[in-house]
């Protein structure tokens, strides 16, 4: 994935890899918006990161984040089993 986004941001782009258990390579106050997206859900326990994603917000920034993928809540929501091929069970050969 961090291939996939310098090849489209280029090398200007501060690109990181952290470990969300960890505390984040930033200073306090650093950034308007800290965007978390399809990441939390992985975590057991979500506290901790929290608190550091808010430590690195400015005074008044925004959190975003989201936990399950649009397209998933979609597809539950609205199946559309006419576009997928009907399930034929097949015997194993002998």
């Amino acid at each position: 994935m961090l291939a996939l986004a310098r090849r489209r941001l280029g090398d200007d782009a501060a690109l990181h890899v952290v470990d969300l258990r960890d505390a984040l390579p930033f200073g306090d106050g650093t950034f308007d918006d800290v965007v978390a997206s399809l990441v939390l859900h992985y975590l057991e326990d979500w506290g901790p990161a929290l608190t550091e994603l808010r430590r690195v917000l400015r005074p008044g920034g925004r959190l975003i984040t989201s936990v399950s993928h649009p397209f998933t809540a979609y597809a539950h929501r609205n199946p559309r089993p006419d576009r997928l091929p009907p399930f034929r069970h097949q015997r194993a050969a002998a």
